[in-house]
């Protein structure tokens, strides 16, 4: 599932206005949420981007740790990785809601949505955080101690996986550029209003994050990133 290869439907959560009636991760994979129940509908091994697969693991964490999920992303991620202003909580706590950034629409401002799906939808956090998550990563990578993933499963998740319809690499749980000389790196975000991307190397020495407040931004980060490449002098980066 953390390729996209578990045949698990469900590629993206639309999330909850206010005064919607919000469900609980169960109920989502059960289906009583937008997206009907979350199963399995293609053959294993099948590409197939799955927003749905990650509620599934988020659940199979819970089960498997007996924590909330939350809490748990808040022991194993957030607080070793440094990332002080980033939460899975909503509401968002009162100290970060001044750093919160209105979603738009067609140039429109829209009001947030709430993702139940935590972890394939519900983090709120911050360019400076999701840069030090990247750091943290290749830090892994490198086998650094104290690193928040042993250095083996770090190596497990930039792993080829396959090559999807867009011609694009698939890790595990990375996006990758294919070649070796760096190693690159990837994953957008998106949610209603929101378009994201970060990006880094296995070797430790290149990476950056673009948070945008626009929905189909994918063209603006595209250029911040190619500025930021010409600037730095990235060596093949695909982005």
């Amino acid at each position: 599932m953390l390729s996209h290869r578990g045949g698990i439907n469900v590629g993206s959560f639309p999330g909850y206005t206010t005064g919607e009636p919000i469900p609980t991760l169960t109920e989502v994979l059960s289906g009583d949420g937008k997206t009907g129940r979350i199963q399995a509908n293609r053959p294993v091994g099948e590409y197939l981007y799955s927003s749905g697969g990650y509620a599934l693991l988020e659940q199979v964490m819970i089960d498997a740790t007996g924590m909330p999920f939350i809490e748990l992303m808040d022991e194993i991620i957030l607080e070793p990785a440094g990332m002080t202003d980033s939460t899975f909580r909503t509401p968002v706590q009162q100290r970060l809601r001044g750093q919160l950034t209105s979603p738009s629409i067609d140039g429109r401002t829209a009001t947030s949505r709430v993702y139940p799906e935590h972890g394939a939808a519900g983090l709120w956090s911050t360019a400076p955080d999701l840069a030090r998550l990247v750091v943290a990563y290749q830090g892994a990578l490198a086998g650094d101690d104290n690193s928040l993933l042993a250095q083996p499963w770090a190596e497990r998740l930039i792993e080829y996986s396959s090559t999807n319809s867009f011609r694009v690499d698939v890790g595990h749980g990375w996006f990758l550029d294919g070649s070796e000389d760096p190693q690159w790196f990837w994953h957008t975000g998106t949610a209603f209003g929101y378009s994201a991307e970060i990006i880094g190397t296995a070797d430790g020495r290149h990476g950056a994050v673009v948070l945008t407040n626009a929905a189909d931004a994918q063209e603006v980060i595209a250029d911040i990133f190619a500025t930021i490449g010409d600037i730095e002098g990235w060596e093949g980066s695909p982005r």
